[in-house]
């Protein structure tokens, strides 16, 4: 019989932190689940620890070449054989054993295609979360609800990582776009949803989303680089001809998106001891002021919750 949920899982150089996100699905109460977990050429000891779990369910697969997380994706949900697909990141878990059931109960409940749930913030090497993706959004849900296009656009719901029903992406040809190595989800969700998928969102929090330490100013001003180029894309997609709506969202989105570029134009170079650079920066941006300015209070809550929230989470060993 073929399982209920496959688990969708790119791989790259995780070997510290993929046994966990393997055993957060093994623990699960749906037993009835596949693990793909396709390695897309690590040469730290990531397939070993793969190799060393000894479960059935658990299936490893090679890429001949490092490609991507979205060939890596596109790999496993060409070999699932799941009805529903749930994409897990292996440096991240499912914070909840009832995870995948609740969401297949729901998918089914809503005849969704597209099933999500909210995602706890972890700093990488703590065991509770500082907050969640939705809070951070300003998005408060009580209920299920269901996610259109302008509302995906305006909340940074291209984060979630949703339980997706696999007969669908097949008849609509939805796949990850193997140019992208950042964003790719954002874009993969859009395309679901050009293509009719039903998407619901469940307020509960069942995923954990890793903040890995790095360089976190760089990364930032390349993602924000990725998604005016997302943005722009579909803003002159001609299926959203007629749909007003969206192209506002969209609109709305880009004038924060290249605000949120300037401001990390000038603060990203000074964060990383680049004084000249930043300076220089500084001085093409007349309006970092106003911009730093709207920021101070966000970053100052951001710094409170960091320090003072903490909320326990379930760590699968």
């Amino acid at each position: 019989m073929p399982p209920v949920v496959s688990v969708i899982m790119p791989a790259f150089n995780t070997g510290r932190w993929i046994r966990q996100a393997i055993q957060s699905v093994l623990v699960q109460s749906l037993t009835d689940v596949e693990v793909l977990v396709v390695d897309d050429c690590s040469t730290d000891d990531t397939t070993r620890v793969v190799e060393s779990i000894q479960d059935e369910r658990v299936r490893l697969l090679r890429q001949p070449e490092n490609r991507g997380v979205s060939a890596a994706r596109n790999r496993a949900l060409a070999a699932a054989q799941g009805q529903w697909a749930a994409i897990l990141d292996s440096d991240d878990w499912l914070a909840q054993r009832d995870r995948l059931a609740d969401l297949v109960r729901l998918g089914e409940e809503h005849n969704a295609d597209l099933v999500g749930d909210d995602i706890f913030l972890v700093q990488d090497g703590k065991d509770c979360a500082w907050s969640s993706l939705l809070a951070e959004s300003g998005l408060r849900l009580d209920r299920p609800q269901v996610v259109d296009l302008p509302m995906f656009v305006s909340r940074n719901l291209g984060f979630i990582k949703p339980l997706i029903r696999l007969p669908f992406v097949r008849e609509h040809g939805c796949r990850y776009d193997e140019d992208l190595r950042m964003v790719e989800d954002w874009v993969f969700l859009m395309e679901c949803l050009l293509a009719g998928a039903r998407f619901v969102l469940s307020p509960e929090a069942g995923y954990a989303y890793r903040i890995r330490s790095g360089s976190l100013s760089r990364d930032v001003l390349a993602l924000l680089n990725q998604v005016e180029k997302n943005l722009c894309r579909y803003l002159v997609d001609a299926r959203l001809a007629g749909r007003p709506e969206v192209v506002s969202a969209l609109e709305r989105k880009l004038r924060s998106v290249r605000a949120d570029r300037r401001y990390y134009g000038v603060m990203g170079p000074l964060k990383q001891g680049k004084v000249a650079v930043g300076v220089a920066a500084l001085a093409r941006t007349p309006e970092f002021p106003l911009l730093l300015a709207r920021r101070v209070p966000r970053i100052l809550s951001h710094r409170v919750r960091r320090r003072l929230v903490k909320l326990e989470l379930p760590i699968w060993n």
